[in-house]
């Protein structure tokens, strides 16, 4: 993972503005923390996992390039679509075994609808900035 984060920064036209959105990744490693430190995910350790920190590095990027679109919608279909597919992978994540809970299945989806729900619209928005200052002068 750490590898395909040093191919895209090499290839990517816009390096700069996928640099300063890197940032944004801290915001939701922050709350997978948070829901670590709460007992909502757990994933037999205090800190969350290296490759969950690096797989929000690669999800961050990808609001600067594939997920661009989203910059076009109004923010509460945003919101709605962090509330529903944000939750669908931790909870595919869950019922995969990736990692656990000891809340019971709707507590931990409507964990996780509340923090997509705020979240992908605050990342979203970072994105634009991003672009706006490093990409469309």
């Amino acid at each position: 993972m750490i590898g395909l984060l040093g191919v895209h920064f090499a290839l990517t036209p816009t390096r700069k503005a996928d640099g300063f959105l890197l940032i944004a990744a801290l915001a939701g490693i922050l709350v997978d923390q948070f829901m670590v430190w709460i007992g909502i995910l757990e994933v037999d350790q205090p800190w969350i996992p290296i490759w969950l920190i690096l797989l929000w590095g690669h999800f961050i990027l990808c609001l600067n390039h594939s997920l661009l679109w989203l910059s076009k919608l109004a923010w509460y279909w945003v919101a709605f679509l962090g509330e529903v597919f944000g939750t669908l992978s931790y909870w595919s994540g869950l019922k995969l075994g990736v990692f656990n809970t000891e809340l019971s299945q709707p507590s931990f989806i409507l964990s996780y609808a509340i923090a997509w729900t705020i979240l992908l619209p605050i990342l979203s928005y970072w994105a634009k900035i991003t672009r706006e200052r490093y990409i469309l002068k």
